[in-house]
């Protein structure tokens, strides 16, 4: 398994955590901040949707880049990922008693920041851990 798709895996397991403890907040909480955790809902699913939307392309990009020599044959899905915002953005628009559109613009970003803290936890991890020399020995990086 590659780093990326550990890197994927992990993203995708503490999003599915964050919304889960979102969903249990939204029954308990009172009704006038349900709109607004029903919006992080939202915005952490459309952002995992984009995250992993975007893991996907950049795989076949690389693999299309390999297998053409670096020829540019197709994007990463820019407009797929506009749109699934703009989708979000009009639900909220049509629907404003149920989601609040200031709990979206929070969530959103969630799950862009989330890979980064994931990288830079690992290589953390990585440097405590130490690495082996070819004799054998350990020693930090």
């Amino acid at each position: 398994m590659n780093e990326l798709h550990t890197i994927r895996r992990q993203v995708m397991l503490l999003a599915v955590g964050i919304l889960i403890t979102l969903l249990i907040m939204w029954f308990l909480t009172p009704p006038n901040f349900k709109p607004i955790v029903a919006g992080a809902v939202l915005g952490i699913s459309v952002g995992l949707y984009n995250i992993l939307h975007l893991a996907r392309r950049l795989r076949i990009s690389g693999e299309q880049a390999i297998a053409t020599n670096g020829k540019r044959i197709s994007g990463l899905g820019v407009i797929n990922r506009y749109l699934m915002v703009t989708l979000a953005a009009i639900i909220i628009a049509t629907n404003p008693q149920y989601f609040d559109p200031k709990g979206f613009a929070m969530g959103l970003p969630v799950c862009y920041i989330l890979p980064l803290a994931v990288a830079i936890f690992q290589k953390k991890k990585q440097e405590t851990k130490g690495v082996k020399d070819k004799d054998g020995n350990h020693s930090k990086a």
